[in-house]
Order: structure tokens, then sequence, then C-alpha cells
């Protein structure tokens, strides 16, 4: 069990430290120091609130009961881990500075904390530079500092002051705004270096933009997200149009425009990002997030993790590194996943760079085009590691829509790493990996049918090393210690109860046993799996096996 406010700090406009920018946001863990008798930001991360936070995620509790169920940042599936306390790095700062805005989104929680809340409305610099002051004097790393919160970061009267402030004392860490873009660019940013500006604009079009951006102009934010483009993409920023979908703003001629409309002003990147309120488009939910029209590739869709499960997903276990073209011109490229959508999109995601200047990669599978990867993230690791490249901005994560060639595990992927003019160098990838999704849930028991069990197996992957990943869930009413594959007779491995499954108990409540499912990686066998087998599970207890459950990969 796990919470993202152990990797991050979330700090108010008022100083007050809150336990995330959601459902947490019931809880204080501590404030900024106001005096000199206060405690400084070690001894707050370090106080009694945090260790409960800490202690309870050690031994699988919430910290807050009634409130973490309803948090979107609390983890219930994944592996602790503590950054805050035992490596002292911050992967995220987040600072509301400001509680003030112009708009009246109808969603937003903004009227009921201004009446609600004490202290300041506006972060002060001063602030800040005794926060960051007393992380650095301690040792801690900040990755970014993230400027947003229920105001508007903006209507801080002194926001040039904040990130300066912030710059003079970790230079190095990413500042990033979020920002509705109704504002004097020139004012409020002035010449201070963002390396992500992130502008919401909600629509294509004043009449549909206002249904949600109440009181807000969005000639005004669109002046706001060229002006932040012409003034931050020359230094290395990046600058992202985020376009929430609402019912009022996702018909296809919105959306295309939208599209048009950010290749025309040159943003780095548009994201078109699903909503969990009430107004939020029917038309594109979590369950189809690919039937948005997609016409550019710098486009992002930002779905829900359960969308993945009905995908193909590759990892591939080599890095691709032989060059054809100039060879010399020393380029890299890494692809670190690859999703293969049932519609035939693919998201693919990783990084290339070269000592020439790069404008582009183009992925080509059996000599055709299926389409080009955008540098819009930025991959500071990449130069720590490989000091010959100096482009930060090098690392892409791209939709491609679906294309005339079905690409699938095992083929060669041509990938061309670009500059303005030609082609600078090609790489080959093939990943070697079969990916099985099983089209049926194993439900035929043999032993002892008395017993309650069931079992789901979600994807079985089969490296080229004949190693294999099976991961899914297994539940009895009988107390289970583990599952044995058998293929042929012979034995594969055991898969061990690593990954917490409380939906599996909602649904089936005879069972009470949350921590009921695995992700294993076995090591090569004798048996060579592949596709068209039956592979058993047996489901077993400490003394026995409980039950039996045949699965066919046909």
């Amino acid at each position: 069990m796990n919470c993202d406010i152990l990797s991050t700090l979330y700090v108010k406009s008022n100083g007050e430290i809150l336990c995330n920018d959601d459902f947490g946001e019931r809880v204080s863990l501590g404030s900024c120091r106001q005096s000199a008798d206060d405690p400084d930001i070690h001894q707050t991360l370090n106080n009694d609130r945090y260790q409960n936070i800490r202690e309870a995620l050690k031994n699988d509790r919430t910290p807050w009961p009634k409130v973490c169920e309803n948090c979107s940042f609390f983890r219930p599936d994944e592996p602790y881990s503590n950054d805050l306390h035992q490596k002292r790095i911050i992967q995220k700062i987040q600072i509301e500075a400001s509680l003030a805005c112009a708009l009246k989104c109808p969603e937003c929680s903004n009227l009921i904390q201004i009446k609600t809340r004490s202290g300041g409305r506006h972060f002060t610099p001063e602030m800040m530079a005794d926060l960051l002051g007393d992380l650095k004097e301690n040792h801690y790393q900040i990755r970014s500092i993230e400027y947003c919160g229920q105001g508007e970061p903006l209507n801080n009267p002194r926001f040039p002051e904040l990130l300066a402030t912030a710059r003079k004392i970790y230079p190095d860490t990413l500042q990033r705004v979020i920002t509705n873009g109704n504002h004097d660019f020139a004012k409020t940013i002035n010449s201070e270096y963002v390396e992500e500006t992130v502008v919401s604009i909600d629509g294509a079009f004043q009449e549909s933009y206002e249904k949600y951006r109440v009181k807000g102009s969005i000639a005004k934010a669109f002046k706001f997200l060229n002006d932040a483009i012409a003034c931050q993409k020359p230094k290395g920023g990046i600058v992202v149009w985020k376009y929430v979908l609402f019912e009022t703003n996702d018909s296809e001629k919105e959306l295309l425009e939208a599209q048009r409309l950010g290749d025309e002003f040159k943003v780095t990147r548009l994201w078109f990002v699903h909503s969990h309120t009430k107004n939020r488009s029917k038309k594109y939910t979590y369950d189809n997030p690919h039937t948005i029209p997609i016409q550019f590739s710098n486009v992002k869709i930002d779905s829900h993790p359960s969308y993945f499960r009905h995908a193909i997903t590759i990892v591939p276990d080599e890095a691709p590194h032989k060059i054809t073209g100039n060879d010399s011109i020393k380029c890299m490229i890494a692809v670190d996943r690859l999703v293969i959508h049932e519609n035939g999109s693919i998201n693919i995601s990783g990084w290339a760079s070269s000592q020439a200047k790069l404008s582009h990669v183009t992925l080509e599978v059996e000599d055709q085009e299926v389409g080009d990867l955008a540098f819009v993230v930025r991959r500071p690791d990449v130069t720590g590691l490989h000091p010959v490249f100096s482009e930060v901005l090098c690392g892409f994560d791209s939709l491609l829509p679906p294309s005339a060639v079905s690409i699938k595990p095992g083929q060669v992927m041509n990938f061309h790493l670009c500059s303005d003019k030609d082609r600078v160098a090609t790489f080959a990838l093939a990943p070697q990996v079969g990916v099985i999704v099983p089209s049926q849930v194993p439900n035929r028991i043999s032993g002892d049918n008395s017993v309650v069990c069931l079992m789901h197996i979600d994807q079985v992957l089969i490296y080229k090393n004949g190693s294999i990943r099976v991961s899914g869930w297994a539940n009895s009413q009988a107390k289970l210690s583990h599952v044995t594959l058998e293929v042929e007779d012979q034995e594969v491995g055991d898969l061990a109860f690593t990954v917490r499954r409380p939906v599996i108990n909602e649904h089936h409540s005879v069972f009470t046993e949350v921590l009921s499912g695995f992700n294993s990686l076995l090591p090569p066998s004798a048996v060579s799996i592949k596709p068209g087998q039956v592979m058993n599970f047996h489901l077993c207890s400490d003394k026995d096996r409980v039950a039996t459950f045949a699965l066919d990969l046909n």
C-alpha cells in the first residue's frame, strides 16, 4: 500500500501543508514555519502525522480511514515506498500561489475555501525562501515545483518573485505553472524562465468555453498561450494546451479546430483530459478514449489506467543501438513502452538524442510510415547519463492513430531520427515478446468442490529468453498461500500474492482475503510455453492443493 503524499509536498497559500490536492485536503499535516520557534520543514516531515502515514501504509492500513479511500492519490495496490524519509527526494512540491481567482468554474471549490479558510490568500516569496532554504539546508532534492491549487496562481501579484526565489535556491529544479491563461503574460511571468507552462483552455470557441470557464475570455487565454510560446520555447521550455472534455465542448468540429489551432500556435502538446464531473463528456469516456479524432502527433489523451487492461503492452527488453546512416554522428534511442490499443492506435514513449539537431522521429513498419514521434518530454536524465548530448527536450510520448499496418510483437520497427532536412540515422527494434491476453476466464475446478474458488488471468507475457510473466488473481474460501503453474505435467513455478485486489471482494463477498493478486516473473523452464497449450493453475494452501484451474491459451 502506498500514497503519492510520501513523494510530494502540498503547500497552501496560507502556508498550511495538507495531505494532497484532493480528498486529502481534509487532513492537515503541519505548516510552513511562521516564527523561529516553529518546527522547520524537516521536523514537520517527520512529525507524528507523517509517522502515522508511514506506519499505516507499511502495515497495509489506510492512514486516514474514510478519507484515503476517496482520494485520487491513494495507491492500495502499489508497494510501499518513502522517498521523503529514506532518500530525502521530493518528486514534486505543489504550491498554491494564490487562492484568488476571477473565474467562477461551477465544479471548483474556490468560493467555499475563500469563505472557510483562514490565513493569507497569497503565498509570499519570503515564505518560499524559508521553505526551500530549510529543505536545502537539510539536503533534500526537489524534482519539480508546480504552481497550482484551488485558486489561480497568476493572481498572486508577486508571482515572478516566487519563480525567481525558487530558481535562486534550487536552480536546476523544473518549475511548472498551471494557469487558466486569463492574464497578461508580461505582467505575470515577465522574463522569468518556466520549464513547463500548462494553459487550461477547455474549448476552441468562446460560446462553449465559457460554459465551464464562467467569466473567462478565450481570446485572452489564446493570447497568453501564444505569448508563452514566443517567450518560453526559444529558451527550451514547453507549453501545453490542456483541454478538459465536457458535454459542451466535445463535438468533432471543436476537437478538430482545437488541433488545427494548436498546430498553428505551435504548442508543444495538446492534452485532452477526461473529467470526473457531472458535466463530463459522455461521448468520449475512459472506456473509449481513442475514438477521439486525432490528426496530429503532439496530441495526448489522459485515460484511466483500467483502460489498458484491454490493450497489448510491450516493454522491450533491449534498447536499439545499431546505427545506420552517418556513423560520424553519435545517436541513441530508447523505447520505454508501446501500447497497442484495440482500435489499432498506438501509444509509444521513450527518447532519442543526437549530436545533430533532431526535429522528430518517424516510425516505419513493413516499409510503411506509421507516424511521427514529437519531442514533447524533458529528459534531463538522458543528458546526465550521456553528456555527449546537450538537448534535454528529447522525450516522446505519442499517440499514433490506426494505420494500414497491423503492428504486433516480434515485428521489426524502424525508427528514423530526422532533422528538418533529412534522416540522420535509423534504428531497428524488434520487441521479441509474445503477449497473450486470454479470451476466457478459467472456471473449471477439479479438487474439493465444497470450497468456493475463483481465478482470473489478466495477461501472460512470454519473453524471448523463455521467461514468463503472469498477472491476475485467485481467491478462495480456504486460505491460499500461492498458486503453482504447471504445463505438460511439469511445474513451471509459483505465483506469489503480492498485489491487493479489494475490488474482487466487492464483487465476490464470499472472499475475505484482499491480497489476492499476482504479477510474477518466472524464469525460463524446460517447457516451451506457447499459444494453444493448456496451463494448469493449482491453488495451494500451506498444506495441499485446494483446487486446480485449467486455461487453454487458444
